[in-house]
């Protein structure tokens, strides 16, 4: 896996349009709190990525 890829990907994602964002994804599901997603091109597009949301803290996730 490509960490260089990821945060890359994160700091351009448009959630709105993940299609539009500075590295393209298109979404491939969504589980109740994450996205599963397909992003960039090339060989990386072989893998499905899932999206969860950062939390600020143990309590917040519970």
């Amino acid at each position: 896996m490509d960490l260089d890829l990821l945060q890359e990907f994160e700091r351009g994602l448009d959630p709105a349009h993940p299609e539009r964002s500075r590295i393209p994804a298109q979404i491939l599901g969504y589980g109740e709190i994450s996205t599963v997603l397909e992003i960039g091109a090339g060989p990386q597009r072989e893998l499905a990525y899932k999206r969860l949301p950062m939390f600020r803290s143990e309590a917040e996730a519970d």
